[in-house]
């Protein structure tokens, strides 16, 4: 996988640092960064591995927010490959890398890439067991085993966790994921 992306032969230093700024934050490096870690790289100083952990570190404003929902939509991936017993295969990591370069800063994205990963389970063979809120009025009912219900929660035409909604997770144990846009009123259970 990493040959064929960022580590492969033909890709220059420049090229890989360019390619871990795109995927991270969906944008090339500044002129300076790049020629930094180029140099640092090139001389030894930094693994490309060293490199890319310190450029995730150093994240800052909208880069942050756009790393962590791409973490948090490759973290859902995997788990529901895992819970769904759907197959990972070669030819599954374009779906998985397609899904993950989809998502930017907003909360939306993230449900979105949830929506594509709940297809992808399905098409790659796992079990229905994930479900993800529409705009419209659901009635989910859950399986007997561990279900994953998402929704997403902005005080918009956007919500997908919305009155009237019904929840019925089923047997096993079962997740309610809601993203909550943090420009949105106040989310109250009761």
């Amino acid at each position: 996988e990493f040959l064929d992306g960022i580590g492969g032969s033909d890709n220059t230093t420049t090229d890989q640092v360019t390619i871990l700024y795109q995927q991270m934050f969906n944008r090339d490096p500044e002129p300076e960064g790049l020629a930094f870690w180029v140099n640092a790289i090139d001389t030894g100083v930094y693994t490309l591995a060293q490199s890319a952990l310190a450029i995730a570190n150093g994240a800052q404003g909208s880069d942050i927010t756009i790393l962590t929902n791409k973490i948090s939509a490759a973290v859902y991936y995997t788990e529901q490959v895992e819970a769904t017993g759907a197959s990972y295969q070669a030819e599954d990591i374009a779906t998985a890398q397609a899904i993950i370069a989809s998502v930017d800063e907003t909360a939306k994205s993230v449900v979105d890439a949830s929506l594509l990963t709940d297809q992808a389970m399905i098409d790659q063979g796992g079990s229905a067991s994930v479900f993800t809120l529409t705009t419209a009025q659901d009635d989910i009912i859950g399986t007997s085993g561990n279900d994953t219900i998402t929704g997403l929660f902005r005080d918009d035409s956007t919500d997908t966790f919305t009155l009237g909604d019904s929840i019925a997770g089923g047997d096993g144990t079962d997740t309610l994921e809601l993203f909550v846009d943090d420009n949105s009123n106040a989310l109250t259970f009761a």
